[in-house]
């Protein structure tokens, strides 16, 4: 096992494996801008996604774009184990790398600056919904 014989962590040799195996991802396309994120961007990313209680550990981690996007190849459980990512998340933040890398980004019409950072819900919605508007009529 790699990790034992070398005391490194999987994720480490993520930008390497990314870049022996890049032939295999072209139908990502050759604009992947995904590879060229830096760490603060993939933090945004994670945001994005409901996938913010992990930022700490990606960062802590030097996770950029081409780290994430070798995330995809790892099995889930090397991914919880080293970057603490839950298994039922897995799936979900897989799911959201590839469809980034091929341009299906379905967060394209909010911006990040458009989100409210604690509720993350639309900045519109979190400041002008309250508890009574929420309330179902009696019937």
């Amino acid at each position: 096992d790699i990790k034992e014989e070398l005391g490194i962590k999987m994720v480490h040799t993520l930008k390497l494996l990314a870049l022996i195996t890049e032939d295999e991802h072209k139908e990502c396309g050759s604009n992947n801008q995904v590879k060229r994120w830096d760490v603060k961007r993939v933090s945004r990313f994670l945001k994005s996604h409901q996938l913010g209680m992990y930022t700490k550990s990606f960062r802590d981690n030097k996770i950029d774009g081409l780290t994430l996007f070798g995330l995809v190849d790892l099995p889930p459980k090397i991914v919880k184990e080293e970057l603490g990512v839950k298994l039922c998340h897995v799936k979900k933040l897989r799911r959201a790398i590839v469809c980034e890398a091929k341009g299906h980004n379905r967060n394209t019409t909010s911006s990040d600056s458009d989100l409210d950072e604690k509720e993350n819900l639309p900045r519109a919605i979190s400041e002008n919904v309250t508890v009574e508007d929420l309330r179902s009529p009696e019937a």
